[in-house]
């Protein structure tokens, strides 16, 4: 029997899975919220509750029962064809190999480590190395990242995209990782978003770039003002709003924690570019990937001061690159050093404490449009 691979990105709020051929050829997609929700909305709060008792088995199991649930029907449709249940797929009759991409708190997690202390400096990584596991009595591979906060997925990222010369990777979900390639290095950072991208709003029926379409839309229409600062009635009321004839109503609130995401990813990147010695004229590419990046719109990332306004037209939108490199590393076999080169290579900028940062993200917490 034919046996395939299967590659996972598992997001902080969702999970996406492929079946591909040896080819590389994808055979299936599906994908899932993450279940762990239940335990927090972003990773700093997940790290919080992982010192309760029991809490970290309990995220590790119900992420592998969904994933388990997934990647059986997807067997079972794909392969086996739509008479056959679910129940009776063994994933390891069909499944060779499994590759996990994750940041490293969610890879962590299914390694069942310890994540109880990442959110505190030194920020230490529970584990440093791939490490191959057995997953339903499958062969599964768990892909080490560079640092507590810059994980597999974003480097996988990096990797499927071939990153050269002048190119940059924005990697936007829950939380925001920046690579990008100057003089032959590697140089990242990564910007704490919090939850205000994919999940702020999700309780509210809205997703994170519906969310920024809608305050792009005020702002054109000139119901917000740029500046960020908010009416009485705004502060009581919030304001409605409609994308492509669907109402929506924004609060207060929800613009409180889009500003400051904003302003941490656009800070990052500028102190990155400049740490990085990438002059303007230099940068070739701008690509956008991650759970949020994929359906962001490129004008009104510009409109809200997101990304820099003289690189639009270098912006690209280029998926889920995590899942491609997990994919990549199973289908050719020389891509798992290419990767752990890559990994080694990183150059690790941290701008917590940097006074310079503070300064452009207290400027910055604004919808101004910005320039490099």
């Amino acid at each position: 029997m034919e046996k395939y691979f299967c590659a996972v990105d598992i997001g902080t709020t969702t999970v996406a899975v492929t079946i591909i051929d040896r080819s590389g050829i994808v055979l299936a997609r599906s994908g899932f919220l993450n279940p762990q929700k239940a335990f927090g909305s972003d990773v700093i709060s997940r790290i919080t509750n992982a010192k309760k008792p029991g809490f970290l088995e309990s995220m590790k199991n119900v992420l592998l029962e969904d994933l388990e649930t997934c990647v059986s029907s997807m067997i079972a449709e794909c392969i086996c064809g739509p008479e056959n249940k679910k129940n009776d797929v063994r994933i390891s009759d069909h499944i060779e190999k499994i590759c996990i991409a994750a940041n490293t708190v969610m890879a962590s997690i299914v390694l069942g480590k310890d994540i109880s202390e990442m959110g505190l400096a030194p920020f230490p990584m529970p584990f440093h190395e791939n490490v191959i596991i057995s997953m339903f009595d499958t062969e599964t591979l768990v892909l080490a990242g560079a640092s507590a906060f810059l994980g597999a997925d974003s480097i996988l990222g990096a990797m499927s995209l071939d990153l050269s010369e002048g190119e940059i990777l924005m990697d936007l979900g829950t939380n925001g990782e920046i690579i990008l390639c100057s003089k032959g290095a590697y140089h990242a950072a990564t910007a704490a978003c919090g939850p205000a991208f994919e999940n702020c709003t999700r309780s509210r029926g809205i997703h994170g770039a519906t969310t920024l379409q809608a305050i792009s839309r005020l702002i054109r229409t000139g119901k917000l003002k740029r500046d960020g600062i908010l009416t009485e009635d705004f502060l009581t009321n919030g304001l409605d709003t409609e994308i492509n004839g669907t109402a929506y109503h924004l609060t207060a609130d929800i613009l409180r924690e889009i500003q400051p995401a904003v302003s941490a990813v656009i800070s990052t990147l500028f102190l990155l570019i400049e740490d990085a010695g990438l002059k303007r004229e230099q940068i070739k590419r701008l690509y956008l990937s991650g759970g949020f990046g994929f359906y962001m719109n490129l004008s009104d990332a510009v409109n809200l001061g997101l990304i820099p306004e003289n690189l639009l037209d270098k912006a690209v939108i280029s998926g889920n690159t995590s899942l491609k490199g997990a994919e990549k590393i199973l289908s050719v076999p020389e891509s798992l050093q290419a990767f752990e080169n890559l990994r080694r290579k990183i150059i690790l900028h941290q701008y917590g404490g940097d006074e310079r940062y503070q300064d452009l993200f207290i400027r910055n917490l604004t919808f101004e449009k910005r320039g490099l």
